[in-house]
């Protein structure tokens, strides 16, 4: 799934990057969402930052996250042009200078929590990169209500079926261009 992202053409990502950023924004977890819990793309997956540039200028409140030992810290972020750490593993994090905001601890309804990952399946579940990290936050925010799930990606990730194992958490939302 690396080689499949890595092939992907810089016209066909920016057709599909566009064609499915409008159908997020035209959708009601997009309008209902006050939070969005969104992460800076890396090696060749679907670019957020027109999203994430977006929820700030319309006023939504934006947290990226940092890697903290085995889990993820989400900061929330008021400028996209702010100064960024980079991850051993190679994504850009917030600088350690924020606020830090829990997902689970916001009490009002309207958190859409974008997932990245390297392939997906139409049920909604994903192959992470082996972490766990997306699965222990899913984890926690699934008993929740008010709190939606989604991931961007190319049609070239969809799969007929990602392994999948006893702690693998089912996404609500699929954002991808169909062929």
């Amino acid at each position: 799934m690396r080689e499949v992202l890595g092939n992907i053409g810089e016209n066909d990502r920016l057709t599909q990057e566009t064609s499915v950023l409008k159908s997020i924004y035209s959708s009601s977890i997009w309008n209902d969402s006050a939070w969005i819990f969104g992460y800076m793309s890396m090696n060749g997956e679907f670019n957020l930052e027109s999203l994430l540039n977006r929820g700030i200028r319309e006023g939504k409140m934006v947290a990226l996250p940092r890697v903290d030992g085995k889990v993820l810290r989400f900061i929330q972020v008021f400028d996209m042009n702010s100064s960024w750490d980079v991850h051993p593993y190679g994504m850009r994090e917030p600088r350690d200078e924020g606020m830090y905001v829990d997902p689970a601890g916001i009490s009002s309804s309207g958190v859409l929590v974008l997932v990245p990952g390297l392939g997906f399946d139409r049920e909604g579940f994903r192959l992470g990169y082996g972490g766990g990290f997306y699965d222990r936050l899913l984890s926690a925010l699934e008993r929740l209500s008010g709190v939606r799930t989604a991931a961007c990606f190319f049609q070239q990730q969809l799969v007929d079926t990602v392994p999948r194992e006893a702690h693998d958490r089912k996404l609500d939302n699929l954002f991808f261009l169909e062929k």
